[in-house]
Formats: C-alpha cells, sequence, structure tokens
C-alpha cells in the first residue's frame, strides 16, 4: 500500500465511525450541561435536518478571535447564532437550527481533521458546505 491508499483507508474508518456514533440535537449541547462537557475535544462533525446532512465542519483546535469554538461543543453553539453559516443559507430560525442534530468524532490530529472534512465534503456535497464554496 502506498501512502495515498493508507490515507484513503484511514479517512474511510474514521467516516464509518462518525457516521455510527449518536445524534444529539444542538438545543442538547446548549441546554444541559453534561452533553456540552462530553463533547468538549477537537474533532469532525456533521449537522444533519432529520436524514438530510446539510453541513461537514471541524474545530481549528485553537481559540477563536471572534468566539471560543476551540471544541466541537463551542463550534456547535456557534452554529445556532444569527450570523451562522446554518441560519443563512437554511433560512433557519434559533428553534429550527436548534432542532437540526449532529454527529460528532473526535480527531485529535488537526491535520487528520481537515483531511476528513475535505473528504466528507467532496463525498456527500451537502447543501450549507456547496453554498459556502460558491461563494
Amino acid at each position: 500500500m502506498n501512502n495515498h491508499q493508507e490515507l484513503l483507508k484511514e479517512l474511510q474508518d474514521l467516516e464509518k465511525q462518525l457516521l455510527y456514533t449518536p445524534h444529539v440535537t444542538l438545543r442538547e449541547i446548549k441546554t444541559s450541561r453534561p452533553v456540552y462537557d462530553a463533547h468538549d475535544f477537537s474533532g469532525v462533525y456533521i449537522i444533519y435536518k432529520g436524514d438530510v446532512m446539510l453541513k461537514v465542519g471541524k474545530t481549528s483546535g485553537k481559540p477563536s478571535d471572534k468566539r471560543k469554538e476551540n471544541n466541537l461543543a463551542g463550534r456547535l453553539w456557534g452554529l445556532t447564532l444569527a450570523d451562522s453559516k446554518l441560519r443563512e443559507v437554511m433560512r433557519y430560525s434559533l428553534e429550527q437550527a436548534e432542532a437540526c442534530s449532529a454527529r460528532c468524532l473526535r480527531v485529535p490530529d488537526e491535520l487528520m481533521r481537515g483531511h476528513l472534512e475535505y473528504y466528507l465534503m467532496a463525498k456527500y456535497q451537502p447543501r450549507v458546505n456547496q453554498d459556502e464554496l460558491a461563494r
């Protein structure tokens, strides 16, 4: 196996793990301290409305200048804010955004988070990501 085949296999393994993680609503992230604390790590997430994949994203693992979104809990919370791409593209109210669910996977390595995010965006082409790329 060469390096590209090994990377692809690792990405496929991570994808499988992510797709089998339980859903958590964005409302739960905001209102339940135990749920918030359980997502205090760097990783990759997929946002859903029902069975429809809306957005794939990752944490930077570094504190942001604008918000404290260096963990998944903070990043998911940020998606419910009025200026988020999720709310803008989908024209969602706060209640609609909070009703969306997420699957999350811990991915400690920053480079692998980036690879996985782009792999999933290319494979599934979620609506919010496609809108962001078109701008």
